[in-house]
């Protein structure tokens, strides 16, 4: 996407127009977030495609994915397992019926429940490439296997790197002690994480708050945020509703009872109604203003939280927001 004009003074975040494409013209977004090795995010949020080609069939994800575009967001994130080729098949066509392959950051997952050998990522990447009808995967989220030693994942992921087929790579799900052994291991040659995927939302905070942060932080890992929404539980009643009949796992992952969870989804709503904007749009922002998220990852039901998805990065919370979500979640 090419920037029409520098940065420019914003009552929330600093922001660019840029041109999208010919329909919509140029937009304000927020301005392209960097760290390290990775590529810029023009919007610092990734949609993900989970529910493509499962509960919602290809005009419907189309409907998202233009909608996700037009107002300035630049990666996709696909989940490599059973149903992900629908995923990857809807995004692939859509790719190349909207020529935006160039504007568009495309991520995938490989090698967790036992896939990690380097066989297993080999086809999966293989896989993952023809479906999308790309050349190269931009990020490629490499899962935790313990059963694989580290070293064989790595070392079939720099054979992928080099064969021009990844661009780089990353952990999803590591632990502290296996990114640290990661680290040991790139020190001697193979190929280094650029980022870590975890698990860490207003309601979900103690398994990444702690040790696990500090070593990605030691690493200059920025974190993708996945469940950023707790299954849909940050998002209000109705999203839960709608949630459960959509998604099969957001009743699990929507549990989160008692007064520290109702805590949370008062004040998460409490400054929503301040503010005029949707409950996700606050839960997201709070995890943008925290310093070691890169950018969440949130799946999308319909246009509309694209919307919120991407709205989230034009809020900036106040200090006093900050103190009564944090309060409401320790």
């Amino acid at each position: 996407m090419t920037e029409s004009r520098t940065v420019q003074s914003a009552s929330t975040r600093d922001t660019v127009l840029v041109e999208t494409n010919p329909l919509s013209g140029p937009i304000s977004v927020p301005a392209p977030r960097r760290r390290g090795d990775l590529p810029p995010l023009l919007a610092p949020l990734v949609l993900g495609t989970n529910m493509f080609g499962t509960a919602l069939d290809s005009h419907a994800a189309v409907d998202i994915l233009d909608r996700f575009l037009s107002n300035g967001g630049s990666a996709i994130d696909i989940a490599h397992d059973s149903v992900a080729g629908r995923a990857e098949l809807i995004v692939g066509a859509w790719l190349r019926s909207r020529e935006r392959r160039d504007h568009v950051i495309v991520s995938t997952r490989a090698g967790r429940n036992g896939a990690a050998t380097p066989a297993a990522l080999r086809s999966a990447v293989d896989g993952s490439l023809a479906r999308l009808g790309v050349s190269r995967i931009d990020i490629l989220f490499l899962g935790d296997d313990v059963n694989v030693p580290l070293e064989d994942s790595l070392g079939e992921a720099e054979r992928l790197i080099s064969a021009g087929k990844v661009g780089l790579i990353a952990a999803a799900d590591f632990t502290a002690d296996r990114l640290l052994e990661a680290r040991i291991l790139a020190s001697v040659g193979l190929p280094r994480f650029h980022a870590l995927r975890t698990r860490y939302n207003l309601v979900q905070r103690r398994a990444f708050e702690g040790e696990l942060e500090l070593v990605a932080r030691g690493q200059d890992l920025p974190v993708f945020a996945s469940f950023p929404l707790a299954g849909g539980y940050l998002a209000g009643p109705e999203r839960d509703r709608v949630a459960a009949r959509i998604d099969p796992n957001a009743e699990r992952l929507a549990r989160h009872p008692g007064r520290r969870g109702h805590r949370v989804r008062a004040a998460v709503a409490r400054i929503a109604d301040d503010r005029g904007v949707a409950p996700a749009s606050i839960a997201l922002a709070w995890l943008l203003a925290r310093r070691a998220v890169y950018a969440p990852v949130m799946n999308a039901t319909r246009p509309a939280h694209a919307d919120a998805l991407l709205g989230a990065a034009m809020i900036r919370l106040t200090r006093g927001d900050m103190v009564d979500l944090d309060r409401a979640s320790a």
